[in-house]
């Protein structure tokens, strides 16, 4: 879904909807931040991967996630030039490419996306690493499958 940073929170909530039980940033913007929390259910969860740029802040209605016990997880992510270097590294060197791919031992649908968040708590024989591909459709797909 995309929301323009223009759009009259009318416009955002309905192309967003409410009531997700995971919802991603990674835009980095402190207002869709902000906004975030308000499109969960109750105990759902907010994955938090954007760089905001160190000092600065984005504004969290800190009671609202405490009533209505939202989990906010972190996760390390990196800058578009960092990534841009990555992929043209293993671009350059295809046994590296090759050996990165085998990394990818599950590959899930969007509808499934929960699954893959949930699968390295799963225990599945063999589980290395979960993908989305949005253009999946059916079950997941573990890497032996694949080949």
């Amino acid at each position: 879904v995309v929301v323009g940073p223009g759009d009259s929170p009318e416009t955002r909530l309905e192309r967003i909807g409410r009531e997700f039980d995971v919802a991603l940033d990674v835009s980095g913007s402190p207002a869709a931040i902000a906004a975030v929390p308000a499109h969960l259910r109750p105990r759902g969860a907010f994955v938090l991967a954007g760089l905001i740029g160190r000092g600065a802040t984005a504004p969290l209605a800190t009671d609202e996630l405490v009533f209505r016990e939202i989990r906010i997880q972190a996760v390390l992510s990196k800058d578009d030039a960092a990534i841009r270097s990555a992929v043209a590294l293993v671009i350059a060197q295809g046994e590296l490419q090759a050996r990165l791919g085998e990394l990818i031992t599950d590959v899930y649908s969007l509808d499934d996306a929960a699954s893959a968040i949930g699968a390295l708590n799963a225990g599945l024989d063999g589980f290395v690493k979960a993908a989305v591909q949005p253009d999946l459709r059916g079950p997941a797909r573990r890497r032996r499958e694949l080949a």
